[in-house]
């Protein structure tokens, strides 16, 4: 465990945030090597270490990380709890990360997948060309200890831009101000979107319609699987509005121009309802159904242009959410593009998973089975590996892709534990 812990350390050294972790793949490569794996890579950079004659799990982990904050993190122990002082931790998936590489490090027979760009539409797995041999696989990015995990969120990134309206500003009639959102809490978009988190960017757009305001422009919103923090527009309002700031909202007063590039007070109100939040549920798992999330907004001179995430647990689930996203466009003059399609991993309580029931009942784990509304690689790894059985475990992890991000030490243990019997 100490041990772990310390890999899981060196691991956050190295820079890997999505889309930015070559120095990361380059720590992986040298470790398993330096164990004495054998190590392929592929052009995605997914790597397959193998130890030993393979064994009969493949275990399966992504290595890079919402990066949000300093980085790399300052690791902070409070009580049983692992943080970082001042930015996301990268517990997801480092954890899982650092526990594949103790278990390779011991000579544990076995193969060991490490997927890349996770956090930004499953790029790595997508792209997978090593393929492992196994007929088994364990993922281990779940983030509630005990969880058994057996289905998955697919999701999908939509883009939704349109132009602004020049007008000129009668100055006797209205004045401008600048709205901020800053410090809200943030939070993952899929397993914290029914938590009641504030959205920056829908706290702005609510406060604009509230006072009758026309947006100049709406900038905000970190990454498309987050939900927003920080957020900033500059409105229009009738000169004798009174503005109330709010809890997340804060107002001040701005030099009025004599002409700006402007949604109207109809179409201001109208973002104010973008899909953003928990859209259905599924009462077979206790879980969300369906999801959105207003991720991000750019505005460019006399452009704006809104990016939203949505979730669904099934097929039906996400085209539903096509549906909603492309209604709403089509009725406020929208043009939508969507990207970064992935499927959803439909339940199935295998035999596999009846394995990890009983070796977490011996470990005095109470076990669950469940489903997570967020994106994990076994949805996409299915398409690739139909006869392969895929579950999901992991430790307990809060707040992922935020600030207050932390995991739990004594779950790491218990879940090393349980992998090492299962292997």
């Amino acid at each position: 465990m100490k041990r772990l812990l310390e890999i899981f350390e060196a691991l956050n050294r190295t820079k890997r945030g999505s889309g930015d972790s070559a120095e990361a793949f380059r720590f992986l490569v040298d470790f398993c090597e330096r164990s004495g794996a054998q190590t392929q890579s592929d052009r995605a950079h997914n790597i397959l270490a193998i130890v030993g004659d393979g064994g009969r799990i493949c275990l399966q982990a992504h290595y890079d990380m919402v990066a949000l904050g300093d980085q790399p993190p300052t690791i902070k122990r409070d009580g049983d709890w692992l943080h970082a002082a001042n930015g996301t931790l990268g517990a997801d998936n480092g954890i899982g990360v650092a526990l594949m590489l103790t278990l390779i490090a011991q000579g544990r027979a076995g193969e060991y997948l490490f997927t890349s760009d996770e956090e930004i539409g499953l790029n790595g797995a997508r792209a997978l060309e090593a393929l492992p041999k196994a007929k088994m696989l364990l993922n281990l990015d779940s983030e509630t200890e005990g969880e058994i995990t057996i289905g998955c969120a697919g999701g999908a990134d939509y883009t939704l831009t349109r132009s602004l309206k020049e007008i000129a500003i009668d100055h006797t009639r209205f004045r401008a101000v600048k709205i901020t959102a800053k410090g809200c809490e943030g939070g993952h978009s899929g397993v914290d979107i029914d938590r009641g988190i504030a959205s920056a960017l829908v706290e702005i757009c609510r406060t604009a319609k509230e006072h009758g305001g026309s947006l100049i422009s709406l900038d905000g919103g970190e990454r498309n699987n987050a939900i927003a923090r920080n957020a900033t527009a500059v409105a229009l309002f009738a000169i004798d509005t009174v503005l109330r700031e709010t809890k997340h909202t804060t107002i001040e007063p701005i030099q009025t121009p004599k002409t700006a590039y402007a949604l109207d007070e109809t179409l201001t109100a109208a973002l104010a309802a973008v899909p953003h939040g928990v859209i259905s549920r599924d009462p077979r798992y206790s879980v969300v159904e369906r999801s959105c999330n207003f991720a991000r907004a750019q505005t460019d001179y006399d452009r704006l242009t809104l990016t939203l995430f949505a979730r669904g647990n099934s097929p039906d689930a996400l085209e539903a959410n096509d549906a909603v996203i492309a209604l709403f466009a089509a009725n406020n003059g929208f043009d939508l593009r969507c990207d970064g399609r992935y499927s959803s991993w439909q339940p199935k309580e295998s035999l596999f998973a009846k394995e990890i029931e009983a070796v977490m009942r011996s470990e005095r784990v109470a076990p669950k089975y469940g489903v997570i509304h967020a994106g994990l690689e076994c949805g996409v790894l299915g398409e690739k590996l139909p006869s392969v059985q895929m579950v999901s475990i992991g430790p307990t992890i809060e707040a992922p892709h935020s600030y207050g991000e932390r995991v739990f030490v004594p779950s790491i243990d218990r879940l090393l534990r349980v992998v090492q019997l299962l292997l």
